[in-house]
């Protein structure tokens, strides 16, 4: 067990790492070329998701096929990812610890950055809410309740991977999408619309999740479908700001640890939160969960400057 905890914290440490220098790097390469950074920040977004839908398609398909030897398989596939990695980051350019620093502070002290980090911050947490344990556990457990979700894939655990692929695609293409589209709308109504966005798909589910029939979840999937698309545009229109929000000036990619910083303690607040509802609601907790959040970035959204429109387009 303490083998686990140790691989899991170095795994923590390693995400931690590795995230905010990436971004560093795209917003050096995009300096001065807006339109090229919302679709950059996009497309890092589709690369996070396939990430996830990948791993945990392979972690399941693996634990199925080999057992308690999949733990080996999957560190031989962490190792080749940081061969790739390493690879990808040749060129890379660095400003010295000091600048860093500097510029960790000065994206701190931006006022439209400190509107935005508690409405990232909710949003991290739906994400916490349902890409933590407690969603797959809901799927995969032993459950006398009549919600469709709970205890879905009691027989067949494997499939779970199956449906954190089918959503990332589903994610990913909406991004792709917003990467087109971002560059020609405000980022409050890019932040306004996707937030709407998760207020509807939270109705959507829970209509999903009441009812057994065929046709009915053929049809209310299509249009969550259509609505996951529509909301995915919120962690690209948010990147985008977040890298230009402190100026051309050296070390402005150390600001981008701030995006580790809200994803994580999201994460942590997700599952807390999740943990919590989900013992008294099952699958609608996390629904009702995620439509508390989403109220409140919406609230907290109009608390932003008028000057944070022109953001994407300065």
């Amino acid at each position: 067990m303490s083998i686990f905890f140790v691989s899991r914290a170095l795994e923590g440490v390693g995400a931690a790492a590795v995230v905010p220098p990436l971004l560093a790097h795209l917003t050096d390469v995009t300096d001065g070329k807006l339109s090229l950074r919302a679709k950059a920040m996009s497309y890092f977004e589709v690369s996070l998701l396939a990430g996830l839908a990948l791993g945990g398609l392979a972690g399941a398909q693996l634990w199925r096929w080999l057992g308690l030897h999949a733990f080996a398989a999957v560190a031989v596939l962490y190792l080749l990812s940081a061969v790739l990695l390493n690879a990808g980051a040749l060129g890379s350019r660095s400003h010295g610890g000091q600048q860093a620093v500097a510029g960790f502070w000065r994206a701190l002290h931006q006022p439209s950055l400190q509107r935005l980090a508690p409405i990232w911050l909710c949003v991290n947490t739906i994400v916490g809410l349902w890409l933590g344990p407690t969603f797959i556990f809901l799927l995969t457990h032993l459950s006398s309740q009549t919600q469709f979700f709970d205890g879905l894939f009691v027989n067949r655990p494997e499939r779970v991977g199956w449906v954190l692929l089918g959503y990332s695609l589903v994610f990913g293409i909406g991004v792709t999408i917003w990467s087109f589209v971002l560059p020609r709308i405000t980022v409050e109504r890019a932040l306004r619309i996707t937030l709407l966005a998760m207020l509807f798909a939270c109705g959507e589910f829970l209509l999903f999740n009441h009812t057994n029939s065929d046709v009915t979840h053929w049809i209310v999937g299509s249009i969550a479908a259509l609505t996951i698309m529509v909301e995915s545009g919120f962690t690209p229109a948010a990147l985008a700001l977040l890298a230009g929000a402190i100026g051309a000036q050296a070390g402005r990619g150390a600001a981008m640890g701030i995006y580790s910083v809200l994803l994580s303690v999201g994460a942590i607040l997700g599952s807390l939160i999740a943990a919590v509802l989900a013992a008294k609601f099952a699958v609608d907790g996390l629904i009702y969960g995620t439509l508390m959040m989403a109220v409140i970035a919406l609230t907290l959204v109009r608390r932003l400057e008028p000057a944070m429109d022109g953001a994407l387009h300065a």
